[in-house]
């Protein structure tokens, strides 16, 4: 089984693994459906109270350990691979 978003996260965060690896694996990972997440205001109201599912760009986009051009780069491979469909 693949490994989840997260852990590739955590492995590229503590230098186990490359951004080059971690977009080869963004671009060939099969990426779950997309789910609908709460609004920014549903949010703040307690609506969603759930952590990003770490297996899914939601993940992706509660990193704070991630630089914008790692985020563009990972963001471009997610998109590479959703287009694949």
């Amino acid at each position: 089984m693949a490994q989840t978003v997260q852990a590739v996260l955590d492995k590229l965060a503590d230098g186990r693994m490359s951004l080059d690896e971690v977009v080869a694996d963004f671009a060939a990972r099969e990426w779950p459906a997309l789910a609908r997440r709460a609004t920014v205001d549903e949010a703040w109201a307690g609506a969603d109270p759930e952590p990003p599912d770490p297996n899914s760009w939601d993940a992706v986009n509660a990193d704070p350990r991630l630089t914008a051009d790692s985020y563009q780069q990972l963001a471009a491979a997610y998109t590479q691979a959703r287009e694949r469909r």
